[in-house]
């Protein structure tokens, strides 16, 4: 309830931008709202760096995987924001377009090289958003 009133993407916002990092913590989040639409949210250090030392290839890599996202069934959007932190938002229609994406050669090779080469660290949840409202000046 406490997130009630709030657009999947603004929920989705508010608990990785303040409450994980309010608790020491970083991370990502998968929502799902009402509809069936899914927003995914990361923070985690590593993303924003994109690794500890290396980062050569992550940017081809990146525009890759968002090129290769757009063309799976399901897809939706996807936002990005570079700061003190890296967030990245994926919305998706409903889970198995997530699974089938998840599942996809590609992504899982650099979700591979990922690991190996410029992540230290992320984590994702996944939650759904049953309500949503939006508010623009």
């Amino acid at each position: 309830m406490e997130y009630k009133g709030m657009s999947l993407q603004d929920a989705a916002r508010e608990v990785i931008q303040k409450k994980v990092p309010a608790l020491g913590g970083d991370g990502g989040i998968v929502a799902i709202d009402k509809d069936g639409n899914v927003a995914m949210e990361f923070n985690t250090s590593g993303m924003y760096r994109a690794q500890s030392e290396n980062i050569e290839g992550y940017c081809e890599m990146a525009k890759l995987m968002e090129h290769l996202a757009r063309q799976q069934p399901g897809f939706i959007g996807i936002e990005s924001a570079r700061n003190e932190i890296g967030i990245t938002v994926s919305y998706w229609q409903n889970l198995e377009s997530i699974k089938t994406w998840k599942a996809n050669l590609d992504h899982l090779d650099a979700q591979r090289k990922g690991r190996e080469k410029w992540y230290s660290y992320y984590k994702v949840r996944i939650s759904k958003v049953e309500r949503e409202y939006e508010f623009n000046r």
